[in-house]
C-alpha cells in the first residue's frame, strides 16, 4: 500500500472559572507520502503539555508523540538596552496541529493533557481516522 500521512488541526480553550480545556477538531486530511525520521533525543514532557497518542482497533496506544503547552508560549524579545530576555505568554485559546505516519494498526488519534496528578487519565479528545 501507499504510505499515508495525517494532518490534524485542533483548537484548543481554557475556560478560567474551573481550569477545564476543551479541544476541537477543525479538520483533518490524509495525504501520500512519508514524514521525515529524526534522530532527536527524547522529549521529556512537562505539567501542560498535550500527549498525542495513536490507536489500534482495541483503543490500545501504538505510539505517542508530545506537544508543547499551546496555551503557554514563551516568546523572545528586547528591552530597551537591546538585551535580549524570554517571556512566557498564557493564552485563553490557541491552534495546534498533529502530523502522523500512517500504517494499516492506527485507526484513532487520541489526546491527552499531562497533569501531575494521575487521576487525570481519560483522554480530552479521540479522533476516528478510519
Amino acid at each position: 500500500s501507499v504510505p499515508q500521512i495525517i494532518f490534524l488541526n485542533y483548537s484548543i480553550k481554557l475556560d478560567r472559572s474551573d481550569g477545564e480545556i476543551e479541544i476541537q477538531l477543525i479538520n483533518k486530511t490524509i495525504a501520500e507520502g512519508t514524514l521525515k525520521i529524526i534522530n532527536a533525543e527524547p522529549e521529556i514532557s512537562k505539567p501542560g503539555d498535550l500527549m498525542c497518542f495513536s490507536l489500534n482497533n482495541k483503543l490500545e496506544p501504538v505510539d505517542s508523540i508530545i506537544i508543547s503547552d499551546p496555551l503557554n508560549i514563551t516568546v523572545e524579545s528586547v528591552d530597551e538596552n537591546n538585551s535580549l530576555f524570554k517571556k512566557e505568554i498564557a493564552r485563553d485559546s490557541a491552534q495546534f496541529s498533529v502530523r502522523w505516519q500512517l500504517n494499516e494498526t492506527i485507526n484513532t488519534i487520541a489526546i491527552k493533557r499531562n497533569i501531575n496528578s494521575d487521576s487525570q487519565n481519560s483522554y480530552l479528545l479521540i479522533t476516528k481516522i478510519r
